[in-house]
């Protein structure tokens, strides 16, 4: 989720850049609130994840997964996200 999230603020600091002609400094400026955005949302994702208790583990493979018995969590957490950030 988090390098998704960069990526969208990659494309808009290049469209601020070409596109609008924004400095560098311009640009720096707001690096705090592109490092907020980028690593709060999915933190944030992660608190309300832990919290509600929807993360399971496999013993065997010792990998965890989101809402693997509960489609409205992976839904919610995984696919809307998701697809809001690609459109």
């Amino acid at each position: 989720m988090a390098s998704m999230i960069w990526w969208v603020i990659l494309t808009l600091t290049w469209f601020l850049a070409a596109g609008l002609k924004w400095g560098h400094e311009a640009i720096e400026s707001q690096s705090a609130y592109f490092h907020l955005a980028s690593w709060g949302i999915p933190a944030c994702l992660s608190v309300i994840l832990i919290s509600k208790h929807s993360i399971e583990g496999d013993y065997l493979t010792g990998v965890c997964y989101t809402g693997l018995t509960e489609p409205n969590v992976q839904l919610g957490f995984i696919i809307v996200p998701i697809c809001t950030l690609l459109f």
